[in-house]
């Protein structure tokens, strides 16, 4: 198991199973729309929580356009 293997850590683990538990962010969300108010909360706590996607939050904020389009394939 990846978890074992220290691959992943148990809170990435939880994390990918459960999703995020915010229900808002500290910041704006910077879509026009096409994020929800907790989707742009769960990203920032993602983002917090989760080394491995440190700054995501960041890059959604100054490449917002091209990650909608991401987001909508």
């Amino acid at each position: 198991m990846q978890e074992e293997k220290k691959i992943i850590t148990a809170q990435e683990v939880r994390f990918l199973m459960v999703g995020g538990t915010a229900i808002s962010a500290k910041r704006q969300n910077p879509s026009d729309g096409w994020l929800t108010e907790k989707q742009w909360a769960n990203i920032v706590e993602l983002s917090e929580s989760v080394p491995a996607f440190k700054g995501f939050d960041f890059d959604m904020e100054e490449n917002c356009e091209k990650w909608k389009v991401i987001f909508g394939s």
